[in-house]
C-alpha cells in the first residue's frame, strides 16, 4: 500500500519519482539508515528503483482518515494476528524476519508495543 497509517512511516503516494529513487539509493549506500528500510532496499534490484518511484509517485495520496471501519478492523486483525490459513504471519513476526534483531533499537521496539 502506498499510504502509511502510522506517523512513523512516510507516505510514498504522490512523492516525486526521483526523490524516491534517491532515497532508495541512499538506503543501499548507507548514506541514510533505517532499521526497516535499509535491509529492504538492499534486497531490491537497483534497476527497479525507477519503476518503483514512478509507481508510488503516480499513486494518489489519501487523507489518512479511515473511511471504511470494517475494512480497517479486518486490516488490523491481519496486522496483529496474521492469517495462518494463507501463511501470512503477523506484522511484528514478519518484520522480525526481515530486520536483523541487532539492528532493531529498544526505543523502536517499545514504540511498536511489542516489548
Amino acid at each position: 500500500m502506498a499510504t502509511a497509517s502510522y506517523r512513523t512511516f512516510r507516505k510514498l503516494a504522490g512523492r516525486h519519482p526521483e526523490y524516491l529513487v534517491r532515497e532508495l539509493k541512499e538506503f543501499v549506500s548507507g548514506t541514510r539508515t533505517s532499521a526497516i528500510m535499509t535491509p529492504i532496499a538492499a534486497k531490491l534490484d537497483p534497476d527497479d528503483f525507477k519503476a518503483l518511484g514512478e509507481y508510488f509517485g503516480a499513486q494518489k495520496p489519501t487523507s489518512g482518515q479511515v473511511l471504511d471501519q470494517k475494512a480497517a478492523a479486518i486490516g488490523m486483525k491481519l496486522y496483529q494476528d496474521g492469517d495462518e490459513e494463507r501463511a501470512f504471519p503477523p506484522a511484528p513476526v514478519a518484520t522480525a524476519r526481515m530486520v536483523p534483531a541487532a539492528s532493531v533499537s529498544r526505543d523502536w521496539l517499545a514504540s511498536t508495543g511489542n516489548t
